[in-house]
């Protein structure tokens, strides 16, 4: 029952899994795998999309896209040019199992913040360390409050060497074994499995805890910093699968002298920006842009035009089809005033899938090992940095849903993706 965001080169290893995948009628849970192919040593491309996000897959390996009527179809990725749209996750339908509240999740985010933890000392002490802004008075009341009633910890506090920060120790074990599936330090935290599975109220919760640590800008979006690769990709695919979207860079810290008079070593940060509460991007003034996860082709409308046209449908149309994509609540508004009609748009429009744009193809000097996952009863499944709607080791074929084949051969060489 423990769910990550791993390697596939790591399930060789495991007999039993389930991965995130998306069935015929669009539900996006996880599904039992029936294995991992290995397809050895092969030539790789390097997808980048707009937003910073990656995927690293070989040319003939089959990505899932949508056809000019709204159909699931699958192209080879040596076939892919800059500005294709893919298909990636818009939420998920994962049913909520996790026993943890909101209160204790919020406190894992200030851990995951500013938080480490060890065994010190000649005795091994259990310890647990955060250190938080002086200014943020009531997060550390927050988070002081949650050690006293939650795990009965009468905690310490001190002022850090410039009176800029605060710094909480709990040396107890209970606080220990919260936390140190964390992680210990900044290098080698990860999201808990437990969040995975958690309702949205809970991962925001975290998200607000985790927020200590972040910086907020004029145009309300929130930027989380971290020097851990693995944490960003974890804290990008959480985002996605909650339908909040996201964007990520990266940047090199100068070598740096702190309070105390230590250094710290140059070292790579990675930025993940989350849009506001809205879930809009800010652009220019009080202009907004929807972000693409929430959008669809708009190439799609040609094909669900209502003939005869209503009065007025035409431009609405029109201007709809004037940009490359249009905003899933903007379907669902031509869909009621009739401007277009159709089942299967207002199924995707209604849906957890929604677009990623190509920014860059790039082929890969050296060859790389890779590996593929079969999904049996005839599902694609996610894999990437951000999840990317993929094809099937089971299938092949390129007619959608209703006309993908099934392989009987598992693991054999017939397979062309």
């Amino acid at each position: 029952g423990v769910v990550s965001r791993i390697p596939l080169a790591a399930l060789t290893r495991q007999t039993q899994f389930d991965v995130l995948a998306a069935d015929a009628s669009g539900r996006v849970d996880f599904f039992q795998a029936r294995g991992v192919v290995d397809h050895g040593f092969r030539e790789v491309l390097e997808l980048i999309f707009w937003g910073g996000t990656s995927l690293r897959i070989t040319p003939d390996h089959g990505v899932m896209a949508l056809s000019a009527t709204g159909d699931l179809h699958s192209r080879a990725a040596g076939k892919l040019q800059v500005g294709d749209f893919l298909l990636t996750c818009d939420g998920t339908d994962i049913a909520s199992e996790s026993t943890i509240d909101t209160e204790l999740a919020r406190f894992a985010g200030y851990y995951i913040a500013d938080g480490c933890c060890g065994r010190w000392g000649a005795e091994r002490t259990y310890g647990v360390t955060i250190v938080m802004g002086a200014h943020r008075k009531a997060e550390i009341d927050d988070c002081l409050d949650i050690l006293r009633r939650r795990f009965g910890c009468q905690q310490k506090t001190q002022l850090g060497i410039n009176g800029s920060s605060v710094r909480i120790n709990a040396n107890r074990r209970a606080v220990y074994d919260f936390v140190v599936a964390l992680g210990h330090t900044a290098h080698d935290k990860r999201l808990p499995s437990w969040l995975w599975t958690s309702p949205r109220e809970t991962v925001l919760s975290f998200l607000r805890g985790y927020a200590n640590d972040s910086h907020k800008a004029k145009t309300g979006q929130r930027t989380y910093t971290t020097v851990n690769e693995p944490l960003r990709d974890d804290l990008v695919m959480l985002l996605r699968l909650h339908g909040m979207s996201c964007s990520v860079s990266e940047r090199t810290s100068p070598r740096r002298r702190i309070a105390g008079g230590g250094w710290v070593e140059a070292s790579r940060a990675y930025d993940v920006r989350v849009c506001d509460s809205d879930d809009v991007i800010r652009v220019g003034g009080a202009g907004t842009r929807t972000p693409a996860q929430h959008c669809l082709e708009s190439r799609l409308l040609s094909a669900f035009e209502t003939q005869p046209r209503p009065r007025g449908a035409a431009t609405a149309v029109a201007k709809a089809k004037g940009n490359n994509l249009i905003g899933k609540a903007g379907v669902l508004r031509l869909l009621e005033t009739g401007a277009v009609h159709g089942e299967a748009l207002e199924r995707l429009a209604r849906g957890k899938l929604g677009a990623l744009r190509i920014k860059a193809v790039r082929r890969l000097p050296v060859l790389e090992r890779v590996f593929d996952i079969d999904v049996p009863g005839g599902r694609t499944f996610f894999g990437g940095t951000i999840p990317v709607l993929l094809h099937n080791s089971e299938l092949y074929g390129d007619s959608g849903w209703e006309g993908l084949a099934m392989r009987e051969d598992h693991l054999g060489p017939l397979d062309p993706w």
